[in-house]
């Protein structure tokens, strides 16, 4: 269980969470829905701990392996697509997750030889090749278009069908797709 307790966060001067609380049981999952700027993006950011809260409490992290799809793809450009899902990929089928995704011919291919949404299934791909207690999706959809987002939820909800899913999207039916509880954060702000 992952436990944040009144935690407060700031860039700067500019507060983004003000005496934050939620619970987050294991197998939970949640979508975090708010405007932008409300602060969506940086509680997955204290969950992966690439940032510290400035005073409150987040426990139950310990120990727990996160797999994460950031908003931007972050594909390494002189590794082939295969390459950049090795770096990553601990106990899954590279291969047959590509499949499912269609795009097991983009396999020897650089990242600059993919089109947007290409580049976004293979970010995908390479989080669900990783085995994790945690897996979080950052705006994962962007970029692919509706029959690709089907094929891709359908296999992010199998992969995922026992863990924790945390998503943010702006899109309430891209929440159902993969069968998160939505929760707006921006009304603990």
């Amino acid at each position: 269980m992952i436990s944040f307790k009144d935690v407060n966060f700031a860039y700067g001067k500019k507060e983004i969470l003000k005496s934050f609380s939620l619970q987050i049981n294991d197998g939970d999952r949640i979508c975090f829905f708010a405007p932008s700027g409300f602060g969506k993006t940086t509680v997955l950011r204290l969950i992966m701990g690439l940032e510290n809260p400035k005073s409150g409490e987040l426990t139950g992290l310990d120990k727990k392996k996160i797999s994460a799809v950031f908003q931007e793809d972050r594909l390494l450009p002189d590794k082939t697509v295969k390459q950049n899902i090795e770096l990553f990929a601990n106990n899954r089928d590279i291969e047959k997750v590509m499949l499912k995704l269609g795009l097991d011919n983009a396999l020897l291919l650089y990242p600059d030889e993919l089109s947007g949404g290409m580049a976004r299934r293979v970010a995908i791909a390479r989080a669900l090749c990783r085995d994790a207690d945690i897996y979080i999706f950052d705006e994962p959809f962007n970029g692919i278009d509706q029959k690709n987002i089907e094929k891709t939820a359908q296999l992010i909800r199998e992969v995922t069908k026992d863990k924790t899913v945390l998503l943010v999207t702006h899109d309430r039916d891209e929440a159902e797709l993969l069968g998160t509880t939505i929760i707006d954060i921006s009304a603990d702000v």
